[in-house]
């Protein structure tokens, strides 16, 4: 701790400024890609001038940090070219499990479809045949009121004959008895006519 101490007070003496990474020293010290180049800028400058140094190595009573002796990581090129080459290596395996499932996957999604044509003809079936239900319904409802109307026009018109025929018509002024006596003998030859046609 007190060669930290005494490293950073050096470099403020000849930087003429204080050194204000101390935290990030701390975490990459014990890198492998720092412990590397310090190591090699401090073997370029005890060969170039073993005297006079700009450098304050902190470390050197300390022992060295079990991750100096451990492998470098590897880095960004290095890892995406060996990501590559499995990749390669794993893509005939995978491609054929892809298509596969591919082909599993295309059965199934046609059995289902299958399914649901038989399954939607059977609802338009269905529907067809209701549909054709209600409309022989409505045809036998439309009849129905046809013949109700024609029996209620028949009364009708039997209640306004009978009332023509029961008239008085010696009360009635002379042309609209003129009027219910051409009805009355109207009424009377439809009759007869019916009733010796039905004889």
């Amino acid at each position: 701790m007190w060669q930290t101490s005494l490293a950073a007070s050096r470099f403020a003496a000849i930087e003429k400024k204080p050194f204000h990474f101390l935290h990030c020293w701390a975490i990459l010290k014990d890198q492998p890609k720092w412990m590397d180049n310090h190591m090699g800028q401090q073997h370029q400058q005890a060969n170039a001038n073993p005297t006079h140094s700009n450098t304050v190595d902190v470390d050197a009573e300390e022992s060295v940090p079990t991750s100096f002796t451990s492998k470098r990581p590897l880095g960004r090129d290095s890892s995406k070219e060996k990501a590559k080459r499995t990749k390669s290596v794993d893509t005939s395996s995978s491609d054929s499990e892809f298509m596969t499932r591919m082909g599993d996957l295309s059965l199934e999604r046609l059995s289902v479809y299958k399914t649901a044509v038989t399954t939607e003809e059977k609802k338009l079936d269905s529907m067809n045949k209701n549909e054709r239900q209600k409309l022989l319904l409505e045809k036998k409802k439309l009849n129905l009121e046809k013949l109700r109307l024609e029996r209620q026009k028949l009364k009708e018109d039997k209640e306004e004959e009978i009332m023509i025929l029961s008239m008085d018509l010696s009360k009635c002024n002379p042309l609209l008895r003129k009027y219910y006596e051409a009805k009355q003998q109207e009424i009377l030859a439809r009759v007869t006519g019916s009733t010796s046609s039905s004889q």
